[in-house]
């Protein structure tokens, strides 16, 4: 999950298929508190969502409770290769 302090660390955002890639640009701090708080507030609640569907389905002891996934190595578009997925499915 997120951490709390997400909101400091990240005040910019990266506009999707901007030239230069890459380029950050400022948000504004109401911006930044309503994005911090969504982004905390969805992951929270789907690993929830996750956790109980993994109690709910699958056999004791192979639920996988990770809470982490690499999703891609980077958000470039014209440089991303995926990531590695160590999840049997």
């Amino acid at each position: 999950e997120p951490p709390p302090d997400i909101g400091l660390k990240y005040d910019y955002y990266i506009k999707p298929g901007g030239k230069p890639y890459g380029t950050k640009e400022k948000m504004r701090q109401v911006n930044v508190k309503r994005e911090q708080f969504m982004i905390c507030q969805m992951i929270a609640r789907l690993n929830d969502a996750a956790t109980w569907f993994k109690d709910q389905t699958c056999a004791e002891g192979t639920a996988n409770y990770d809470k982490s996934f690499i999703f891609h190595h980077s958000l470039d578009p014209d440089n991303n290769e995926g990531g590695e997925k160590t999840a049997k499915w």
